[in-house]
């Protein structure tokens, strides 16, 4: 097994790439604390690190955050070799996407084959992700953003601008996007 480390945009989050789909699921996963993490050992074996901040599952990647006062070259070799030791038990976690916040209804379905053709495919290029939270009545949009692009500066200005135009452009102009 090997694995590639890439940068992202924002300075404390990397990509932690497999060279092979570690999983037979679609894994989207965040997790901003040890607490979260009672279904992924691989997780608590990460949060054990101290610096580590929060970690995303996207499929073959995981991404990790790290707190401002620590190096990345204190923290990526004990990150790598975590992932190696305890990859077995991301396998046998059953991970499949966050479930818990399903949103069904047409025009959240809407929304996220936009996002799915637009906006996703690059956050996931940069180790990150974008959940929709709510829809209200009044078109307000309420996403979170999660791997690099939660702590990123420029998720919250450059990536929302252009959020926020595709989705006028393509969906309803009177949409506005939130970040949470």
């Amino acid at each position: 097994m090997y694995i590639d480390i890439e940068l992202t945009p924002n300075p404390n989050a990397k990509k932690f790439i497999l060279d092979e789909k570690f999983s037979k699921y679609k894994i989207y996963k965040q997790y901003n604390s040890i607490e979260e993490t009672e279904d992924n050992l691989l997780a608590q074996k990460l949060f054990s690190i101290n610096g580590v901040k929060s970690v995303f599952f996207l499929n073959d990647v995981i991404t990790i955050n790290k707190e401002d006062n620590y190096s990345w070259d204190e923290l990526e070799n004990n990150i790598k070799s975590i992932i190696l030791e305890n990859l077995e038990n991301l396998n046998s976690s059953g991970l499949k996407n966050n479930d818990n916040k399903k949103i069904d209804n047409e025009k959240i379905n809407k929304i996220n084959e936009i996002l799915n053709e637009t906006i996703r495919p690059g956050l996931a290029m940069d180790g990150g992700g974008l959940e929709i939270v709510e829809l209200t009545d009044d078109m307000k949009l309420y996403v979170k953003y999660h791997g690099a692009c939660g702590s990123c500066p420029s998720s919250t200005l450059a990536t929302l601008t252009a959020i926020t135009l595709i989705l006028k452009e393509s969906f309803d102009p009177k949409i506005e996007v939130i970040p949470v």
